[in-house]
């Protein structure tokens, strides 16, 4: 039951403050091509808090998942490794807190990481959540880490489309070109 409600209690401080941010951001994003500073707090708790419940998940071997334990640490940690690296490199690569969270549009990249990932940040993240899981061997961290790749594809359209608007064509070639989530993947025109 304390698993349970761990989960509960996580999947609601992440689905109530995305839900007003993604509302808040769609509008903001059409209408002034950036976020808000309250879109972006909103946001900001709604990943903080699905990310402190992996952690508190992992921590709390919250329910157990049955892999083996060396498995589980080395794919976890190898996981948890690489996710790190990526998100730090595409997000130092930024060079701005802003631009990572749309406050600021100054540039299109299309270099270093990005020119693999057009999301690199959120494959990272995505990683780095599951070897946290995987390390605690929590199913309500995997769960959380479920949670966070669905938000990834609902959000990521809603970016892309304000992406495009900002920077016409130059976005379009670049999405056409260049994967979203998985590297080495052109798609087809």
């Amino acid at each position: 039951m304390r698993d349970f409600i761990l989960f509960v209690v996580c999947l609601g401080l992440f689905l109530v403050p995305a839900a007003v941010a993604f509302r808040r951001a769609r509008h903001e994003l059409k209408t002034d091509e950036r976020i808000s500073p309250l879109t972006f707090c909103a946001a900001l708790f709604a990943y903080t808090a699905l990310a402190a419940g992996v952690v508190l998940g992992s921590w709390s071997n919250a329910w157990p998942l049955p892999i083996n334990h060396s498995v589980s640490q080395t794919l976890g940690v190898t996981l948890l490794l690489t996710g790190s690296a990526l998100y730090l490199t595409a997000r130092l690569q930024l060079r701005s807190f802003q631009q990572t969270w749309a406050l600021r549009m100054d540039k299109l990249l299309t270099t270093g990481v990005y020119r693999l990932l057009r999301h690199p940040q959120n494959v990272g993240w995505g990683f780095l959540l599951t070897g946290i899981a995987l390390v605690g061997r929590s199913g309500v961290a995997l769960a959380l880490t479920g949670v966070y790749v669905a938000a990834c594809f609902i959000w990521l359209p809603v970016e892309e489309a304000a992406l495009e608007r900002y920077f016409g064509s130059n976005y379009s070639r670049y999405r056409a070109g260049t994967p979203a989530l998985i590297p080495f993947t052109r798609r087809r025109s």
